[in-house]
């Protein structure tokens, strides 16, 4: 287990587990506007002035102000991209968390959609049953802010009450927008952040991480455009490759930057660059800001592909029930290895026709074994002798 990520990021396994059930739903945003917002954005490269990107920034707003005016960022012809996460956490004030908008309406600011700013979402969209769920992994987020209204407290929570004892709610998504017009412009502003950015051919953010059974930048963009709930999950929420530092390379783009896990610098894995460093809970620690360059050499490895599953030994991979779906589109000679070690461990091969697929309580089981053949061993024989 890689020691460089904090212990606050091991809160992902649960508040995954209550989110997988609202992912589970399907449940879909109401939309203001009757207007559906892209999933993925596009930027020319800017050759005017100077791009950056800034690491999640929790409501750390005069911080980022402050430096900002040291970089002599110019507002004419620079821009700053955020990986996501605007809001919650950090503290600034009275009615903090609402001064988001006030930087969402900049003309030279861009930002991701991170997971605090899906699940105020999804919370504020009063989903039937899950109201609940969402409130209480909301105020365990940081996201206790927004209650700085009782009267929305309150009305929340009379609706769950209501929701819990099957009485028929009188307050709709329609009267809370109404009734809470910050609240409107907040849900207004943070529903039009798509989950995936490009800026030219080089550059893509994203605010998680890539979930492990994308290889390739493309299937990414098709994975996102057909509302993968698996991948969504994985961009918004997921730790995957930093917890078992996984470095494979994406292929189709140069650099991926990313937050949500927060490290002491900024750091690659693969071409995947997280830049959260906690600033909100590191008083003394700076915003990581960087300059978006498609020229700088991020010291990234080409060598790592090679010693990678690739995109066709990996066919697809999610979850359902408990289970993990690992399917692997021929027997290889490195897949006939792995499978050698699942029929031994907690999973349950099947053959489907010429492919195998395996059935896994633990996917960290699997990752573990991946782990171990790319780091632990030069050869594959090495590793198949390693088993026998």
């Amino acid at each position: 287990m890689n020691d460089k990520y904090t212990s606050a990021n091991k809160n992902y396994k649960n508040n995954s587990i209550v989110l997988k059930k609202l992912l589970d739903k399907k449940i879909s945003l109401p939309l203001l506007d009757e207007v559906e917002y892209p999933l993925i954005q596009y930027y020319d490269v800017n050759n005017k002035g100077t791009d950056y990107v800034v690491g999640d920034i929790h409501n750390q707003f005069k911080k980022l102000d402050q430096q900002l005016k040291k970089l002599n960022f110019n507002t004419a012809i620079d821009r700053l991209f955020c990986v996501g996460d605007l809001i919650d956490r950090g503290c600034e004030g009275d009615n903090y968390g609402y001064q988001v908008l006030e930087l969402l309406n900049k003309d030279w600011f861009y930002s991701i959609r991170g997971n605090h700013e899906d699940l105020l979402l999804t919370l504020l969209s009063l989903p039937k049953e899950q109201t609940q769920f969402c409130l209480d992994l909301a105020i365990k987020n940081g996201g206790d802010w927004l209650f700085d209204d009782p009267l929305l407290e309150s009305e929340l929570s009379q609706y769950c009450i209501n929701e819990l004892h099957h009485v028929k709610n009188e307050f709709t998504f329609n009267q809370l927008m109404n009734d809470f017009p910050k609240v409107k412009d907040l849900y207004q502003e943070l529903s039009q952040l798509p989950y995936v950015i490009q800026i030219g051919d080089d550059i893509g953010i994203v605010h998680a991480e890539l979930p492990l059974y994308i290889r390739d930048w493309s299937e990414l963009i098709n994975q996102v455009k057909s509302y993968s709930m698996d991948t969504l999950e994985s961009l918004l929420w997921g730790r995957q490759r930093i917890s078992y530092d996984i470095n494979d390379v994406i292929a189709g783009i140069k650099i991926i930057y990313c937050g949500h896990s927060i490290t002491q610098k900024a750091d690659n894995y693969g071409n995947l660059r997280n830049i959260d460093t906690g600033s909100y809970a590191r008083k003394e620690t700076l915003l990581h800001i960087e300059e978006v360059d498609p020229e700088i050499d991020y010291g990234i490895s080409d060598t790592v592909v090679s010693s990678s599953l690739t995109s066709d030994d990996i066919v697809s991979y999610h979850q359902n029930d408990g289970f993990s779906y690992v399917r692997f589109s021929e027997l290889s000679e490195e897949n006939q290895v792995l499978y050698q070690l699942f029929s031994r461990g907690k999973t349950c091969p099947v053959i489907e026709g010429e492919k195998i697929v395996y059935y896994s309580h633990d996917y960290d089981y699997f990752l573990s074994l991946k782990n171990q053949y790319l780091k632990k061993y030069n050869r594959l024989d090495e590793f198949k002798a390693s088993i026998n």
